[in-house]
């Protein structure tokens, strides 16, 4: 399988998205938060990973792909011990999708090479996941809640409630 570097879009702030907080700020957002309202949680996350530089502008601690790539192919190596969990478990599930990546507005180039992305690498992972922790897992339910990101718990709480309460 392809790892993130085969991923089409950017995982490091520029120069121009890390020229000012604010543009920094902007950065995240539009990549990891895309259509979702501010909150201080994220304003913290973005806090917590960008280094006040004398000029103005930040680091991003996190800025370096390598690392990132070193980090997906970690998470693709490392097989879960699924057998071993002795209680029923909830998996939710957020979408694998090109909104899920892509800021509004991002140009059809870009996510018809994101969507092929997703098809060729990023949703056979997934997939791949959850059948391993349907499998291993006794008393596993997974709730699968596409149109949503990483954050599914920020854009869909009122789901995500019902999901757990509906789990216990």
């Amino acid at each position: 399988a392809a790892s993130l570097a085969h991923a089409p879009v950017a995982f490091e702030a520029t120069a121009r998205e890390s020229a000012s907080f604010e543009a920094f700020r902007t950065f995240l957002k539009d990549g990891n938060w895309p259509g979702l309202p501010w909150s201080p949680a994220m304003e913290a996350t973005v806090r917590d990973v960008a280094v006040p530089r004398a000029d103005g502008g930040v680091d991003y601690v996190l800025n370096d792909t390598a690392v990132a790539n070193a980090f997906f192919r970690g998470l693709r190596a490392y097989q879960k011990e699924y057998g071993k969990v002795r209680a029923p478990a909830l998996a939710i599930v957020a979408g694998v999708y090109p909104g899920a990546v892509l800021p509004p507005g991002a140009p059809d180039s870009l996510r018809r090479k994101v969507a092929a992305w997703i098809e060729t690498d990023a949703w056979p992972f997934a997939q791949a996941s959850l059948a391993r922790f349907r499998a291993e897992v006794r008393g596993a339910r997974v709730v699968e809640m596409p149109e949503s990101n990483h954050y599914v718990f920020l854009q869909r709480p009122a789901a995500v409630i019902a999901a757990v309460r509906d789990f216990l």
